[in-house]
């Protein structure tokens, strides 16, 4: 990163909160794809989707609770089916999304329809980019 680029990106951190804004973009000039710095994560945006794809695969039960139109269209079956099955077993639903290999399907419909923040952003939901990264504060 040039000088008037890290900068930009040290104002930019210290602007929504980021104290350790040097150690930040040491780990981003370092080419690290996934670090926690104060109450932020950094995702490099060359990883994000396999890291989202990953942590969705680790928890049947989100990947159940999707909305009925998204997991019908992916699964190739009725919105009335994956409800009836939601209402009884959200998880047996997301093993079935496991098992089927389609997670980085929904993966990529969610990213799409919401963005990354809802997922990763657990204080507000928002996304802040920096030259290649995501950060998204988490506390």
């Amino acid at each position: 990163m040039n000088y008037t680029k890290t900068k930009q990106t040290a104002k930019t951190m210290q602007d929504i909160g980021i104290t350790d804004w040097k150690e930040a973009i040491r780990q981003m000039n370092d080419g690290d794809s996934d670090f926690y710095i104060d109450d932020f994560r950094f995702i490099a945006d060359h990883a994000i989707d396999a890291i989202q794809q990953d942590e969705l695969e680790s928890d049947s039960y989100i990947l159940g609770c999707f909305a009925s139109w998204l997991l019908a269209d992916v699964l190739g079956i009725s919105t009335e089916s994956v409800e009836k099955i939601q209402q009884a077993s959200p998880e047996a639903l997301g093993e079935m999304v496991i098992a089927q290999g389609k997670v980085a399907a929904v993966q990529y419909a969610y990213a799409s329809a919401d963005g990354y923040g809802h997922h990763f952003a657990h204080y507000d939901g928002n996304e802040h980019c920096f030259d290649g990264y995501t950060a998204f504060r988490t506390n």
